[in-house]
């Protein structure tokens, strides 16, 4: 039985089914390193016109002088059809200026139906020894610029250090994200710092036109239950963890702890309202040193959950796997293995998320694995997967290996984005290999399309 969706590719070229052509990678945009920003770790989000939006770690004109210059910045990629011939504008939105304001943004980005941004600094802000513990913040658009204003300021103690991961808003305007650290500081992960993270609410304290915003934590995590949540939450209507109408589940992940130990393995967690509190449980623990599950879950209409895991899957070099309740035990979840990485195939997805379109494929990426050899281990894929249209087993329909050098390499973490045919994403590494990140190059934004 053909798989849904088939449309005869081979496995080493991300093919789609508009005439089954094969793909290439087109760089719209390397990162010089100056005052453009450099090395994004994130992914990107588009707008109803097809503009990009995304956040560079480092570089930019901030004072900021570790790692590299430069703190940060925020920035649109702007399309332009100039007669037929499709041209793309950079322009950097806000740069960040360390200290009090932030510093070091990782995250995705998100829109309010206003459409301002949204996103956390994992430094800046206050506290942590004068690195500042992280902050949310707000881009609002002002005719054509953009003024930031700063929602919290964590402190690292119990309300939580380095938010490294998206936000996610709901109908009410309230702001749902995690912090790696911070939290409990009993709870404590080698090399990294004290407090195993939490997961919080950020929600206005007034109407007034310049409104205060309040944090409440609604998970303090102790390791037996998970430890560092890296990327951010989701959210799901309230039917799906029996909730009130009105009322929001959230799913996450993290990506070391449960087992009863701080050690890699991970879990996949619920929260969900109680009365005027909010109840926590782990809905899959994660074999130690088989796991490490990372980017934001994706749930579809049925309420099943999709994600990756680092080191998942039957070799542990990375794995696609799906959570759905058991129809035959009331509160229980089945774990599913839909697909494990190896090599060419691709490797180790380590903060990547899943997108899925209208047909039900799934795309994503890898950091490492692929068939370039310009990078020991690959220097990572785009990849799609379908399933057979009996609803079986999942394969690796399109895949296209990152080049590396000049092309980019190694991308990291957040999603991509599918529009018209095309996966447009970013390599924190790879462009221009004059600009010094965390190997050569600054990162590139990419489209793979025909």
């Amino acid at each position: 039985m053909l798989p849904r969706g088939y449309c005869g590719c081979l496995v080493d070229v991300l093919c789609f089914c508009s005439g089954a052509r094969a793909q290439t990678e087109t760089v719209l945009y390397t990162f010089a390193g100056l005052g453009d920003g450099g090395v994004p770790y994130a992914g990107l989000i588009s707008d109803r016109d097809g503009n990009l939006y995304g956040t560079a770690t480092q570089y930019g004109d901030g004072p900021c002088t570790f790692p590299f210059a430069g703190c940060g910045t925020v920035f649109e990629l702007m399309h332009v059809n100039d007669h037929g011939n499709l041209q793309w504008t950079f322009k950097v939105l806000y740069t960040f200026l360390g200290g009090s304001d932030g510093a070091d943004p990782s995250s995705d980005l998100v829109f309010d139906p206003s459409g301002n941004l949204y996103g956390t600094t994992a430094w800046g802000g206050t506290g942590c020894e004068g690195t500042g513990c992280g902050t949310v913040f707000e881009l609002e658009r002002s005719g054509d610029e953009w003024v930031e204003k700063i929602l919290h300021r964590f402190t690292g103690e119990s309300d939580g250090e380095d938010p490294t991961g998206s936000v996610t808003l709901d109908s009410q305007g309230n702001i749902y994200g995690t912090t790696a650290y911070g939290g409990d500081d009993s709870c404590y992960f080698e090399g990294a710092g004290p407090g195993c993270g939490v997961v919080f609410r950020l929600s206005r304290t007034s109407d007034a036109e310049e409104p205060t915003w309040s944090e409440t934590v609604l998970h303090t995590f102790e390791a037996s239950d998970g430890a560092n949540p890296y990327v951010g939450v989701t959210l799901a209507p309230a039917k799906f963890c029996g909730a009130l109408a009105g009322q929001v589940c959230i799913f996450g992940t993290v990506t070391n702890g449960a087992q009863g130990t701080i050690e890699p393995g991970g879990a996949v967690f619920q929260i969900a309202p109680a009365g005027a509190s909010w109840s926590y449980r782990m809905l899959y623990e994660f074999p130690g040193g088989c796991g490490g599950p990372g980017g934001p879950l994706l749930v579809d209409e049925s309420g099943t959950l999709y994600g990756m895991a680092h080191l998942g899957g039957q070799g542990c070099s990375g794995a696609v796997f799906s959570l759905q309740p058991d129809a035959t035990a009331a509160g229980e979840w089945i774990e599913t293995n839909l697909y494990s990485f190896e090599g060419p195939g691709g490797a180790f997805p380590l903060y990547q998320g899943l997108v899925m379109d209208q047909r039900g494929n799934l795309y994503g990426t890898t950091s490492d694995g692929g068939r370039s050899l310009n990078c020991e281990d690959g220097c990572g894929v785009v990849f799609r997967l379908t399933q057979w249209a009996d609803g079986g087993s999942w394969y690796e329909s399109g895949m296209y290996s990152m080049e590396g050098g000049v092309d980019g390499l190694g991308p990291l973490s957040g999603n991509v984005v599918v529009s018209g045919g095309a996966v447009y994403g970013m390599t924190p590494s790879g462009g221009n290999l004059s600009c010094t990140g965390f190997g050569a190059g600054c990162g590139v934004i990419y489209r793979i399309g025909p």
